[in-house]
């Protein structure tokens, strides 16, 4: 196991390991700035309020960080040395300080975290490990990235995690982000023809009322009761950059969905269709 961790940290100091992407934590990043970094953890302690405080380092610089969590054991971090953490950055005591939302050692089985998100942020971690888990089954890398860009822009993402998303259904925080994964459920319990439908059915399910995040009047609400299923207008705008300008064939189709409901390549979302549409029929059933 030293061997190995040695190792592991000789990659770090000299950066050869490119797979994570590594930021200047010196610089001074917007707040809400989010990203994946491999780390040092050192001087970890607690603060009056209980959170853990510590300090990040890496090649390229150091910054304050805190884990707003105090049912978090602080022996936990005694022996852990390198550390990949996903951060956002917050203003704290009037110094730039970065969040840890999760955590991962070396020493830990790949890919298994431990959430630090703080339960201010997010009421309901559960149902964001279950988000995490469901952009799984889109298999299209075109379309998987299109999520993970946009969920890992912390402009959106926190936004995300907060809003309700309707009058008379999921009327609390985190509403939108529960809505969200029954609709992904939703769409990964319908059969289609070909796996490219049913990666855009999911990736649309995802994104279609993305938009309530800017909508403190419920508009996508009001538009439904008098014309029937729209995607939020606003969700069009806010995936945008995720699609950029050079759009390849799937995020020409996930672009005309996003703004119209359609796409006529696929039979569960032609505009001919004398039934509903797929997507739909996934949001009559969330508003039950």
């Amino acid at each position: 196991m030293m061997k190995t961790q040695s190792k592991q940290l000789a990659q770090f100091e000299t950066q050869a390991d490119l797979s994570v992407p590594s930021f200047p934590l010196s610089l001074p990043f917007p707040t809400g700035y989010m990203e994946q970094v491999w780390c040092r953890g050192t001087n970890f302690r607690r603060d009056a309020s209980g959170a853990i405080l510590c300090t990040l380092h890496n090649a390229e610089g150091t910054i304050n960080a805190r884990i707003s969590r105090p049912d978090v054991d602080i022996h936990l971090f005694h022996d852990w040395q390198l550390l990949h953490v996903d951060v956002v950055t917050t203003v704290s005591n009037g110094k730039l300080t970065a969040e840890v939302m999760k955590l991962r050692t070396t020493a830990a089985v790949m890919c298994s975290y431990l959430d630090l998100l703080p339960r201010s942020i997010c009421a309901l971690p559960g149902k964001l490990d279950e988000l995490r888990h469901l952009v799984q089954f889109v298999q299209a890398p075109e379309l998987r990235q299109v999520l993970e860009n946009v969920f890992s822009d912390a402009t959106i993402f926190l936004p995300f995690l907060t809003r309700f998303a309707g009058s008379e259904r999921y009327t609390y925080p985190c509403g939108l982000l529960v809505r969200t994964v029954e609709a992904a459920k939703q769409a990964i319990g319908m059969g289609f023809q070909t796996q490219e439908e049913a990666d855009m059915v999911l990736t649309a399910a995802f994104l279609y009322d993305l938009g309530r995040i800017r909508d403190g009047n419920l508009m996508s609400e009001s538009l439904r009761k008098t014309i029937g299923f729209v995607p939020h207008p606003k969700s069009r705008r806010l995936i945008g950059f995720a699609l950029g300008s050079a759009k390849c064939s799937l995020h020409v189709a996930l672009e005309e969905i996003i703004t119209t409901g359609f796409c006529n390549r696929y039979p569960s979302l032609h505009s001919d269709l004398k039934q509903k549409t797929v997507l739909a029929r996934i949001d009559d059933a969330l508003r039950g």
